[in-house]
């Protein structure tokens, strides 16, 4: 059994196989629970919670509605599809694991028609997000057109979740988004947006880190009285781990720092941050509220021109874009795949053909003589030197030497069928006299 039908099956046994049943009265009231007893003219539905238990008369009944596994297994995948924005290819992977799972396990279920439509649609998503597409404010971005319009498509991105997190009060997080689109996108045509909606956020934010911050010492006083009402026995223990609190709380400070964002984590208990959060907040309104740039230039257009130059091959004109985009302080990582497209190709090299040589015969290994082992360095053979003229008779005789070496084998050959001619003659010779 695959891993996701598994999950089911545990999760189904530690529930008790606690189905959704629902009664439906002849007024259009709906009871929803589990059915636990049923008499000829009596209904018992058991809803949530221990004294959620109703009798209900079978004459006030217009229907009765009966769940299965099938039914609460799909309540819980039928919201798989649509996919937010941006999943990951695992996303997807479990996604379809979990309607393989339905499938595998209700095979004759009313739902298997529409999960198995729910599964065609997650593995043509998985197919896109495979090839590097992206799927975001519900469309598809090409792998092409990702490349090319990344500088805008990851501050959108930004300025999304920024928005995500201010809309829920999370102003720590949305305004650590805006130092991200400081950072690396003040020349997107979304930094506008950005920066207005941050004002918006640090208008409201700041009454509420000044109230905290008014409301320290109050807080103090009434955690020590805390301790002070435990009893003898324990107020070192409820103190000991008030002190843990406080030191993980400092941790986690040095760690905002070192990661060089000024809207710190906020503590009841801790003034500092608190004070260094309002400073923030108050110097961030005067940057923020002073007048933009009538006309400033924007990265996004520019970038997608250099990428344009770089696909037609246009070296210089490319080069002269990124040093624009390096200009209005485009991060690197952005640059760098331009910068690697925009390298001249270089023209292959024709083979250069040596100077003409005297080709230089292999050593020759004399019989019994040691072989050179495999990977060693073998020395060219000397160039031969020129013969001395009073060595020239010597060096005649070893010719003639090597040459009898040479020709031995043919001339015993020939001396031997000599013999032979001249034993048969005088063999025929003797035999003639004697008759």
């Amino acid at each position: 059994m695959n891993r996701p039908a598994l999950s089911f099956l545990i999760a189904l046994a530690s529930t008790g196989f606690a189905l959704a049943d629902a009664v439906i009265l002849k007024d259009g009231t709906k009871l929803e629970g589990k059915i636990t007893r049923e008499t000829a003219d009596l209904v018992t539905i058991k809803g949530e919670g221990i004294s959620n238990v109703k009798d209900v008369l079978k004459s006030n009944i217009l229907r009765i509605e009966r769940s299965g596994p099938d039914d609460t297994h799909f309540e819980g995948i039928k919201d798989l599809i649509p996919t937010p924005d941006r999943l990951s290819i695992e996303d997807y992977q479990e996604r379809v694991g979990k309607c393989t799972a339905f499938l595998n396990i209700h095979t004759t279920s009313k739902h298997a028609a529409t999960v198995k439509l729910m599964k065609i649609k997650l593995e043509d998503e998985l197919t896109k997000a495979a090839r590097g597409a992206l799927k975001f404010k519900g469309r598809w971005i090409p792998a092409s057109d990702r490349i090319r319009d990344a500088y805008e498509i990851d501050a959108e991105i930004e300025l999304s979740e920024m928005k995500a997190d201010l809309e829920q009060s999370r102003f720590t997080l949305g305004l650590r988004h805006f130092e991200k689109i400081q950072s690396d996108f003040a020349a997107s045509e979304h930094y506008a947006d950005a920066r207005d909606l941050t004002l918006k956020a640090l208008a409201a934010y700041k009454p509420r880190v000044q109230s905290q911050l008014a409301s320290v010492d109050r807080k103090l006083k009434e955690r020590a009285d805390n301790v002070l009402r435990v009893q003898p026995g324990r107020r070192a223990e409820e103190q000991k781990a008030i002190d843990r609190k406080d030191a993980t709380y400092k941790k986690l400070i040095l760690s905002e720092k070192a990661n060089k964002t000024k809207w710190h984590t906020l503590n009841d208990y801790h003034r500092d941050p608190l004070s260094q959060v309002l400073s923030s907040i108050e110097a961030s309104l005067k940057t923020l509220n002073a007048p933009p740039a009538s006309d400033p230039k924007l990265a996004g257009p520019l970038y997608r021109e250099a990428w344009s130059a770089a696909q037609d091959g246009e070296i210089e004109e490319g080069k002269k874009l990124v040093g624009e985009l390096r200009s209005l302080k485009v991060p690197k990582r952005y640059l760098d795949p331009l910068e690697v497209r925009l390298q001249p190709k270089e023209d292959p090299v024709a083979p250069t053909l040596p100077a003409a040589t005297t080709p230089v015969p292999p050593p020759t290994v004399e019989p019994g003589a040691e072989k050179p082992k495999s990977g060693s360095k073998v020395e060219p053979a000397e160039q031969e030197k020129p013969k001395d003229p009073s060595n020239s008779s010597e060096a005649a005789s070893q010719e003639a030497q090597e040459g009898v070496k040479k020709g031995f084998p043919t001339q015993l050959l020939l001396i031997v069928v000599l013999v032979f001619v001249i034993g048969g003659a005088l063999v025929a010779a003797f035999a003639g006299k004697k008759k």
